[in-house]
């Protein structure tokens, strides 16, 4: 399981099962069958095209599910642009 505390300028493609606490600044793909847990901040898109994807923190952006699993829990905050 990665865990993910930093800041990341740059768009991000995940492939392996993930927690994000940190802040993704660019666009989040999920692919593999990934399990993708957001408690962080995502300030860009989340593209689901083959992941299992829970959001609990913070998304500016929109989350487009091509494939796979998406959650989005009560607490979390989404704000499309």
């Amino acid at each position: 399981m990665k865990m993910i505390y930093e800041k990341i300028e740059s768009d991000v493609v995940i492939e392996e099962d993930t927690h994000l606490h940190g802040m993704i600044i660019g666009n989040l793909i999920l692919k593999n069958n990934s399990n993708v847990y957001i408690h962080g901040m995502v300030n860009g898109n989340i593209i689901n095209k083959d992941g299992r994807l829970e959001v609990f923190g913070i998304v500016n952006g929109r989350i487009i599910k091509e494939s796979g699993i998406t959650n989005i829990h009560d607490r979390a905050i989404i704000n499309e642009n």
